[in-house]
């Protein structure tokens, strides 16, 4: 029986594959709350610069609302021995209107709560998907 040994671009090949793996930090976090946002069925137009969203939002009464997100701070934490934890801080507008929560209360329409953002929002690590879950 012959047994077939690595070849260096085998052993290369892997070693680039492993060396792209994704990884969990601030910048993937951000990515996936904007894509968060915008798998929201009424929201159209996302345009993203920088930490800068703007849609619009169209309500089920024909009202397009213009939309303005912009995230505050985006942190990771790596506890020992659980998942790697992202949390999002960003300040929404509504036509201009600064939507402030009251205490734990958003304000911001279910649609949003539904596919996991607010005003702070968490996500986990999903290291099986390599990608983040809200």
């Amino acid at each position: 029986m012959r047994l077939l040994q690595p070849t260096v671009p085998l052993l290369a090949v892997l070693s680039l594959v492993v060396a792209c793996a994704v990884e969990p930090g601030e910048d993937n976090l951000k990515t996936s709350f904007v894509e968060q946002i915008e798998g929201v069925g009424s929201v159209d137009g996302l345009e993203r610069e920088g930490d800068a969203i703007r849609f619009i939002e169209r309500r089920a009464d024909g009202d397009d609302v213009s939309w303005r997100v912009t995230i505050d701070f985006a942190s990771i934490a790596r506890p020992g021995g659980a998942p790697v934890q992202g949390a999002i801080s960003a300040s929404w507008y509504a036509d201009g209107q600064l939507i402030e929560p009251i205490g734990t209360i958003s304000r911001l329409p279910n649609a949003f709560l539904e596919a996991g953002i607010a005003q702070e929002c968490y996500a986990l690590w999903d290291e099986n998907a390599a990608a983040w879950d809200w």
